[in-house]
């Protein structure tokens, strides 16, 4: 894995960041973290640990099943906080992480 991510996208429309990457260059939970960092950075969020939020293991146990076999299912995921809203999307050796911080 080389671990580069792409640039985070934020749609205003939807106040969303996001972000798509290959499962199989860059660990999901990765990906999910460079989310959550930009937010709480981003949004001047102070937001509790991720491992306190999700389960990061079953994450990665679900996303490495897929990594042994060809991609022919899709996995969708969803987390929502007083503080905000996860998702995670993966098909076609792709993940997708999108995430909108909650209006206060």
């Amino acid at each position: 894995m080389s671990g580069q991510l792409p640039p985070i996208e934020y749609n205003s429309d939807s106040e969303t960041y996001w972000i798509e990457a290959d499962p199989s260059q860059t660990s999901p939970i990765k990906t999910i973290l460079r989310v959550f960092d930009e937010v709480q950075e981003s949004e001047s969020l102070d937001l509790p640990p991720l491992y306190n939020v999700i389960e990061c293991d079953a994450i990665s146990k679900l996303a490495n099943g897929h990594e042994r076999r060809p991609w022919t299912n899709s996995l969708e995921l969803k987390c929502v906080t007083d503080q905000f809203g996860l998702s995670i999307e993966s098909s076609d050796s792709q993940i997708t992480v999108k995430m909108r911080p909650k209006e206060n």
